[in-house]
């Protein structure tokens, strides 16, 4: 059963539902094309912004990992560097003549302890 109200709630959704010829932008294909072409320029303009902003990023990224290391460099105490230089040739001979009468030493003590047991 219908009504008065149902009655005109189904014409207002019909003329809802109407397309006026007043509101249809009719395009051409000049007018077309040309939309098509200023999207594109706006997607390179985009992506290029987009790689300028990674690489800054990246930059940003880079300087701030110096400042880090620098800072590290600096705030360490003098003694923290001992021993991690490049040592010269004449050095390591030394050392390694050091070790080698140490490494004598020490399986001279072995050999006698295994003859005392």
């Amino acid at each position: 059963m219908k009504d008065l109200i149902d009655e005109r709630n189904r014409r207002e959704s019909i003329q809802r539902s109407i397309i006026k010829r007043m509101h249809v932008h009719y395009v051409t294909k000049e007018e077309m094309a040309k939309q098509q072409e200023d999207e594109e320029q706006k997607a390179k303009e985009r992506e290029y912004l987009a790689e300028k902003e990674v690489e800054e990023w990246e930059l940003r990224q880079k300087q701030k990992k110096e400042q880090e290391e620098a800072k590290a460099v600096a705030s360490a105490p003098p003694s923290s560097m001992y021993g991690m230089g490049e040592t010269d040739e004449v050095t390591k001979e030394q050392v390694a003549a050091i070790l080698a009468e140490k490494r004598k030493q020490l399986d001279q003590v072995i050999e006698e302890n295994k003859q005392e047991d």
